[in-house]
């Protein structure tokens, strides 16, 4: 190899691109859906980083706080957005036992999958906590 020259410069992103602007939301909030708007206008794609044991049982009325399984469903994948893992139970990873941080990411996986139709590649960690 020519000096100066490393393995980063060969990874690229989708159509080759050398860097990239992501979007990333956490929790499933209601509000999401005037982002999802906003996204989409703009042509724009995010990431959204759902916990699967906070969905509300069902629809408040409220316009705030997290939204209801079904309207995530109905939200994300028809916007062509990206659901990822957050934690079943949003559990800072590392105040937990591994055994229990493991099952809570494992569960918040196939859960979503089992949701969305697909395999859940993303994750964020709540509370930013590895």
């Amino acid at each position: 190899m020519q000096k100066g020259h490393s393995m980063y410069r060969f990874i690229k992103f989708p159509g080759f691109k050398n860097k990239v602007l992501t979007f990333s939301y956490d929790d499933g909030a209601r509000q999401d859906k005037r982002l999802v708007k906003i996204l989409q206008k703009n042509g724009l794609k995010g990431t959204f980083n759902l916990c699967s044991g906070m969905f509300r049982k069902e629809y408040t009325g409220e316009e705030k706080g997290a939204m209801t399984q079904q309207e995530a469903l109905e939200l994300y994948p028809a916007a062509g957005m990206e659901v990822a893992v957050h934690g079943h139970r949003h559990l800072s990873l590392t105040e937990v036992p591994s055994a229990m941080a493991l099952d809570d990411i494992l569960t918040d996986r196939k859960l979503h999958e089992a949701v969305f139709g697909g395999v859940i590649q993303g994750m964020a960690y709540a509370n930013g906590a590895y």
